[in-house]
């Protein structure tokens, strides 16, 4: 009886032996089988650590991009509001507050206003060099910001004026500070087609100004030149008796060396209506130019006809005349204009 029921006992134990193994070998072979299928995906979609990498750092540069574009946009915000507040101290003429203020916008957000604003409050406390620092950078970052041009122009013309006058250099600047304020008036011409008529006669003045500081100056080089030959002359005859000069022909030789030339423009450089230079001359079809705002009233009051020849013309097709605005703007700055002062120490803007 008991070898019987151990028998029974053993057999039992060989059976659950035998089924655990072959639920072994069942689930290893479920293992391998799933194995086998996450390698062939692995294989026709490879990831890597990288790509894992990668994708966690596009995540990132994501919320970072958003995190700074919502900062910037905050920078910008509270540099406008500092802006407002330098153009309030500005209004009250407290330019050193202003500039603070203007600065501080500044290093929040660069915007080229700002910089032109700040140049604005350099140049009322005649601090050329800085207005044309920033005027400068105020271009750099819009090359259609014609206050700055404007600014630009007038502290190249100022510092012009304190350089040395037998160098060349000063001269340099002033004839691109005119440049800086034509490109001023032409752009407003382009962006504001002509609507700003304060600032527009406020920068034709400006020029006519700096034409005449370079040609005040340019006569007193002439000056200091003729008297230095002059000088140079009068000590060699002293210094050699051998020669026999008439001090009269050395004035002569002098007066023909150092001449002025003609300061009379040409006619055609002159308006029929108003017989002055003309500032922005315009071309019809008949071939002949006016100054564009007189030609303008003209057709209004007459018609479409030409003042001169009573052709009929079309205003609308008439066209910029540049190269007899710049063989005009050519001679305004080599011939003296004494509208202003004959000390051009004297003449600011």
């Amino acid at each position: 009886m008991g070898c019987c029921l151990e028998g029974v006992i053993n057999s039992k134990k060989k059976s659950r032996v035998q089924l655990q193994y072959k639920i072994n070998q069942e689930y290893n072979d479920t293992q391998k089988n799933n194995n086998s299928k996450i390698q062939n995906l692995q294989n026709s979609h490879p990831f890597k650590d990288e790509d894992n990498q990668e994708v966690a750092n596009a995540s990132i540069s994501r919320r970072q991009s958003k995190t700074s574009s919502v900062i910037e946009i905050q920078k910008k915000q509270e540099s406008t509001v500092l802006k407002e507040q330098g153009n309030n101290f500005f209004k009250q003429n407290k330019f050193l507050e202003a500039i603070k203020c203007y600065s501080a916008a500044i290093s929040l957000f660069p915007d080229s206003v700002y910089y032109s604003n700040r140049a604005q409050c350099f140049r009322q406390l005649s601090n050329w060099a800085e207005v044309l620092k920033d005027s400068c950078e105020a271009i750099r970052l819009d090359h259609e910001n014609y206050k700055a041009y404007n600014l630009k122009g007038m502290s190249q013309v100022m510092l012009s004026k304190e350089m040395d006058i037998m160098s060349d250099q000063w001269e340099l600047f002033n004839v691109q500070g005119i440049k800086s304020m034509q490109k001023a008036l032409d752009l407003i011409n382009e962006i504001r087609k002509n609507q700003d008529f304060q600032l527009i006669s406020s920068i034709q003045t400006n020029i006519s100004k700096a034409n005449q500081i370079l040609n005040l100056k340019r006569a007193e080089k002439l000056q200091r030149k003729k008297n230095k030959s002059k000088n140079l002359i009068n000590k060699l005859i002293e210094n050699d008796n051998s020669l026999i000069i008439d001090r009269s022909e050395i004035e002569n030789f002098l007066e023909r060396k150092f001449q002025k030339k003609d300061q009379r423009p040409p006619d055609a450089f002159t308006c029929i209506f108003t017989l002055d230079l003309m500032v922005n001359p315009v071309i019809t079809s008949s071939g002949l130019s006016y100054e564009k705002s007189l030609l303008e009233d003209h057709v209004k009051v007459n018609g479409d006809v030409d003042p001169t020849t009573r052709a009929q013309i079309n205003f609308k097709k008439c066209i910029e005349n540049k190269d007899l605005k710049s063989a005009i703007q050519d001679f305004k700055s080599k011939n003296i204009d004494s509208e202003f002062s004959t000390n051009y120490h004297q003449i600011t803007f």
